[in-house]
């Protein structure tokens, strides 16, 4: 699979919607397009990671990708700052 390029658009985490999540901290994140597949159906969700723009050495694994209200939502846990309008690589592991 081809990496896909996304901008963060909300991120959401201990109950509200956030403009920004430290790292260490478990968040959702909706991005305006994603190349991973939401568990349903009793299909289970794709596993990968993140890099965000000029810090390709930094990854943001994937815990789980769920549909909510219409959204995929990637639960993950912040391995730096990660703010709303952050511009993101989604790698799926094959």
């Amino acid at each position: 699979f081809q990496p896909c390029r996304a901008s963060v658009l909300a991120l959401y985490c201990d109950g509200s919607l956030v403009s920004e999540v430290s790292e260490g901290q478990r968040c959702g994140v909706i991005l305006d397009q994603t190349s991973f597949y939401a568990e349903q159906g009793g299909q289970a969700h794709d596993q990968g990671y993140f890099t965000k723009d000029g810090l390709q050495d930094v990854l943001f694994p994937v815990k789980s990708v769920r549909l909510a209200g219409g959204y995929v939502v990637h639960q993950v846990t912040a391995a730096e700052t990660l703010r709303t309008g952050d511009q993101v690589q989604l790698h799926l592991d094959e």
